[in-house]
């Protein structure tokens, strides 16, 4: 991933660096089908040019497929990890909340799991609960 997010590659150039033929193209196959990398082929030649794409999440657990490379080694559990900073305030989901759903009640907004919005709506006496994950604003 460092030598594909640095510039454009091809498996040519990332196989001159020392890394072995069939590991390079069974890694780049698996990002691909993962959706973290793109590419593009030339019609001429049949090359293929591959490029990191942008906003690339990590895998939610150290033992994912993609980290095969660590996922044997030992870990250590932390005992307490730092809160995120939210990209999403809690009024401004609110706001983004009543845009979709002009006739909603917002009676309660809690954190749940940092940051996650615990949030309950309320329309016509009916009651909602959804989640609001604070980092990228998507409903979960």
């Amino acid at each position: 991933l460092k030598a594909i997010q640095k510039k454009e590659t091809t498996p040519a150039e990332l196989i001159d660096k020392g890394m072995q033929e069939a590991k390079v193209l069974r890694t780049i196959n698996k990002l691909a089908e993962a959706g973290m990398i793109a590419f593009a082929s030339d019609k001429n030649s049949g090359k293929k040019i591959y490029w990191l794409k942008e906003g690339v999440q990590l895998p939610p657990s150290e033992k994912s497929k993609l980290l095969s490379s660590i996922a044997d080694l030992p870990r250590e559990r932390m005992e307490a990890l730092p809160k995120e900073k939210e990209e999403y305030e809690k009024d401004a989901v609110i706001v983004a909340l009543k845009r979709l759903w002009p006739n909603i009640v917002v009676k309660k907004v809690e954190e749940v799991y940092r940051p996650v919005y615990d949030i309950t709506l309320e329309q016509d006496a009916r009651k909602r609960k959804i989640l609001v994950d604070a980092i990228n604003g998507e409903l979960i």
